[in-house]
């Protein structure tokens, strides 16, 4: 599945995989982001969120 991508779309899957992405939760233990709560909700700023939970994406999601 990953071969088919080109080689951003692969690179920010395993970024979410592992965790290792941009998002607030991972920023903060490295000092780069103030909190690691997201900015529209309220809640720790995870891949799991970004992806799943987070009601500002609803519309991206459907």
């Amino acid at each position: 599945m990953l071969a088919s991508l080109p080689r951003g779309g692969c690179s920010i899957i395993t970024q979410l995989r592992t965790g290792h992405v941009a998002l607030r939760d991972y920023l903060e233990r490295f000092g780069h982001a103030e909190s690691p709560f997201c900015l529209r909700c309220g809640a720790r700023e995870t891949p799991e969120h970004f992806l799943v939970f987070c009601a500002c994406f609803t519309c991206e999601r459907l």
